[in-house]
């Protein structure tokens, strides 16, 4: 017989059993109609397995004690029974009908719960653990599935079960291999099958399901059950802030707690854990965020400057301090003897480490070195605090022999050029760390910064670093910096950096320079197309932007984060705002940091519409540091204002540095545009030498034919806009690509050529898909073209774009 029918007929009479609504791992849940009462209720029963394992008399007499919890957050029992169905024993037990959902359908449909309704969710539930503990009722099995949404409330569901299978099943149940809780909330305690589990199990698991609402995922994931219970037993779960940076920090501080491995430093109690998820709950120092520190340097914390830095392997001759106002401290790349390529990275990492350590100095500006780098022509230090109108600057000069690393620094004082203090440090070459602190503690004491003793103490502790992870990362910020410029191999040298951040984060988990640096890779492995094992291009970006936001809620200081979610956000999610963000954030931290002028500009030139503000933008991009992009980007502004001698002038620079698609065609599009056909035709013979593409064009200059310099002309353009065209429907053309082609370069071709049907015909389709794309196109003053097509301007309409038609 259908199960269904047997127990239909097994419980006529009391409740009519209407359908099966749900089945787990311990039961079937049935809808039925309670007949005394006339109330719908949800009957589940047991398997028979574990109906058979708990034994009937001892589970009805063990759930009646939870049938006594009377809270506003606990689904109530009604009702349990034994039945003899065929010989075999048939448990159950009757609960309210909720019309609702549970918490795991709500997570299911919205991956991320807004965090004031998580929190209320989370203590509501803790309110209910509350008053079961102090019953004496562990659950045991806290998870989505057995919390119950309903009128705004949470409803906490399954207490009946847990308390039988607690006291009434356990030992048999371990013969069956039936575990109680579900591995992805299951607290340590339970995992390792610890007998006596208490209250702060619950908490445990609680702190598991209000981590996913927040972030969208468990603290633990794994292939396995068994990989992840081992993963709950070996690891400590990322800061919750890290992935979503506005969780507020007491329920970051409540949560990092609350997954404490050890039970004893968890929260005592339901109701201790549900008071630190209050606002303005969060004490500093309450629950310290890790800091790797080898205990073999620790002593660099609590000694003096000068013990520290005579112990770690540095002499120095210090000069008497002189009164030096607080101001400008201005570093230098160091300067190295014997130049070769493993010393590049120190020269350049180090004094960058050290801009990031010194403006933790109370009182001290420090210029960024991306403005020092600027003025690298300056010869002497003094010229160079003047000019950037520092107080003192401290210059350093690297030397390598054998295994050892030698600096010798001078601070100076500007604008009259007294030496304030030098020194010589020497160290191991795996083993510089020290250098830091050492040279935090004497900019401290040379400049006069008044700190206090803890104050101080707290400085040298947060220069303080790892050596290994100090050296791992300097040598992955400049493979970064390589790898980013565009060149052959580049996918190799970004996947070597991938590697250096993965070993820094096996030394420290949060680190968050390391965390930026792997999002990096799966960033810019996403834009450029290259494959990421294991991983599809779609979950390479969302993993990659995860990291990065992550990285930025443990550090807001790291630049090329910033400047990489700029990235994202302009050209890749369309979230204009968000790019604004954080383009503005780069300039106030760094305002001589060159990429972020050219991003800038492309905002304000093709989503502004604002020319004249983003050329400025391009010209200071090109000033601090030019290169094929930038250069690039400042002709295409240009041309968009018809200043088409000034563009080729650009354009002849960026060809001079390394030849490019982007600078070859639009250098013949602006000889076109100005009457030069030599030179147009000049261009096309560098790109192709065998001459194939130019021929057309010097036959009809030969002849002196403009028609047929023109045919070709055409001919040309329709070549490009079909081939690009057809590109779009490759699944390998890769998102750096695509948001270059699709809107700029095929509809400047196409409007050229006067079709401006076909263009409006890509416009439609490509914006069906990305509609805020749409700005780009009407901000263009190249695409004019399209306005002759009736369908063009209803569309910018409709999209509310007329304030910023330029075509």
């Amino acid at each position: 017989m259908d199960p269904l029918e047997t127990l239909r007929a097994a419980l006529a009479g009391r409740y009519r059993l209407v359908s099966e609504v749900g089945r787990g791992g311990m039961a079937l849940v049935y809808l039925a109609e309670d007949v005394r009462h006339s109330r719908q209720v949800a009957i589940k029963v047991l398997r028979p397995d574990l109906a058979a394992s708990l034994g009937g008399d001892r589970f009805l007499r063990e759930i009646s004690v939870a049938a006594g919890l009377q809270h506003p957050n606990i689904l109530p029992l009604y009702d349990s029974g034994a039945l003899d169905v065929g010989g075999a024993e048939l448990l159950y037990y009757v609960m309210p009908y909720v019309d609702g959902e549970s918490l795991r359908a709500r997570m299911d449909r919205e991956r991320h719960l807004p965090i004031d309704e998580a929190l209320i969710v989370a203590r509501e539930v803790l309110g209910a653990l509350g008053h079961a503990h102090a019953h004496g009722i562990i659950h045991r099995d806290i998870k989505p599935e057995n919390i119950l949404l309903s009128g705004g409330h949470a409803l906490v569901v399954d207490f009946g079960i847990a308390r039988a299978i607690d006291l009434a099943g356990e030992e048999r149940l371990t013969e069956t291999g039936l575990a109680i809780g579900t591995p992805a909330y299951m607290s340590p305690e339970q995992a390792s099958a610890e007998r006596g589990v208490d209250a702060r199990s619950d908490l445990y698991s609680l702190a598991c399901v209000l981590y996913e609402m927040l972030t969208g995922e468990p603290p633990f994931t794994g292939a396995t059950a068994q990989a992840l219970l081992l993963k709950r037993l070996t690891e400590t779960p990322f800061s919750a802030i890290r992935l979503r940076e506005t969780i507020p920090i007491e329920v970051d501080a409540a949560l990092h707690r609350g997954l404490a491995r050890v039970p004893a430093d968890r929260f005592p109690t339901a109701a201790a854990f549900s008071d630190a998820l209050r606002p303005g709950s969060f004490t500093p120092g309450g629950t310290p965020a890790p800091v790797v520190v080898p205990g073999r340097r620790s002593w660099l914390i609590f000694g003096g400057a000068l013990l520290a830095a005579v112990l770690a392997g540095v002499v120095w001759v210090r000069r008497p301090p002189a009164e030096v106002p607080l101001g400008r401290l201005v570093l230098t790349d160091l300067i190295v003897a014997r130049a070769d390529s493993s010393t590049d990275y120190l020269r350049i990492g180090i004094p960058e480490y050290l801009v990031t350590a010194l403006l933790r100095l109370p009182g001290l500006e420090v210029t960024p070195m991306s403005l020092v780098r600027r003025e690298s022509d300056v010869a002497s230090p003094v010229d160079l605090g003047k000019k950037l109108g520092a107080v003192a600057v401290l210059t350093g000069r690297l030397d390598k022999f054998g295994g050892n690393l030698m600096i010798n620094a001078e601070l100076v004082q500007i604008p009259d050029g007294r030496l304030l203090w030098s020194g010589q440090f020497q160290y191991p070459d795996s083993d510089y760390a020290g250098l830091i602190p050492a040279v935090v503690a004497v900019i401290a004491d040379s400049l006069r910064l008044q700190l206090s003793a803890g104050a101080r103490q707290e400085v040298l502790a947060r220069s303080t670093v790892d050596p290994v992870v100090l050296d791992l990362l300097l040598r992955a910020g400049h493979g970064l910096e390589q790898g980013i410029a565009g060149a052959v191999g580049d996918s190799v040298t970004i996947d070597s950096t991938r590697v250096l951040y993965e070993r820094v984060l096996e030394r420290s988990p949060h680190n968050a320079q390391a965390l930026a640096g792997r999002g990096f890779y799966y960033t810019i492995s996403y834009i450029r197309g290259w494959n990421v094992p294991g991983l599809t291009p779609s979950q390479a970006y969302v993993l990659g932007d995860s990291l990065i936001r992550a990285a930025l809620a443990l550090d807001s200081t790291i630049l090329n984060a910033w400047a990489m979610l700029s990235i994202n956000r302009l050209f890749l999610e369309d979230d204009f705002e968000g790019a604004r963000e954080a383009i503005d954030r780069v300039v106030r931290l760094d305002p001589g940091y060159p990429e972020i002028y050219r991003s800038r500009g492309i905002l304000r030139q093709e989503v502004d519409g604002q020319l004249p503000a983003a050329l400025g933008d391009f010209r200071r991009a090109v000033e601090l540091a030019p290169s094929v992009l930038r250069l690039n980007s400042l002709a295409a502004g240009l041309m968009a204002g018809r200043r088409y001698p000034e563009a080729v002038a650009v354009l002849e620079r960026s060809m001079a540095m390394r030849p490019s698609g982007g600078a070859w065609t639009r250098l013949i599009t602006a000889y076109e545009r100005m009457g030069r056909r030599a030179d147009a035709v000049r261009i096309r013979r560098l790109v192709e030498p065998t001459g194939a593409s130019a021929a057309p064009f010097e036959m009809a200059l030969a002849a002196n034919d403009t028609a047929a310099y023109t045919r070709a002309r055409r001919s040309e353009l329709r070549r490009s806009a079909d081939s690009l065209i057809a590109r779009l429907d490759r699944a390998d053309v890769v998102p750096a690509e695509r948001y270059n082609v699709a809107e700029l370069r095929i509809g400047a071709m196409l409007c050229e050529l006067g079709d401006s049907k076909q263009a409006v015909d890509l416009v439609q389709n490509l914006y069906q898909i990305r509609p805020a794309r749409l700005r780009w196109i009407v901000t263009n003053v190249d695409l004019g073209c399209l306005r002759q097509d009736p369908r063009y301007l209803p569309m910018v309409k409709q999209a509310g774009l007329e304030p910023y038609l330029r075509n």
